[in-house]
């Protein structure tokens, strides 16, 4: 469900360049982290992403996606 949630909503906002949108996976055991950073490099034209601030989200916590 988590994934489908993130690819609807990539697919959403492909057309609205240059938003950011800020995914809180949390740390866990990274298999959602995974899966994330696997589809934004799948669409790697459509997307640049990057973690998101260390002080708002904590380590490794959550994801930043800009619409290229």
């Amino acid at each position: 469900m988590q994934t489908q949630t993130i690819l609807s909503t990539l697919e959403n906002e492909k057309k609205h360049h240059g938003k950011i949108i800020v995914f809180i996976h949390g740390k866990g055991n990274g298999i959602l982290r995974k899966e994330l950073i696997s589809e934004l490099k799948r669409r790697n034209s459509e997307f640049r992403y990057e973690d998101a601030p260390y002080h708002k989200y904590g380590i490794d916590g959550a994801i930043k996606v800009v619409v290229k």
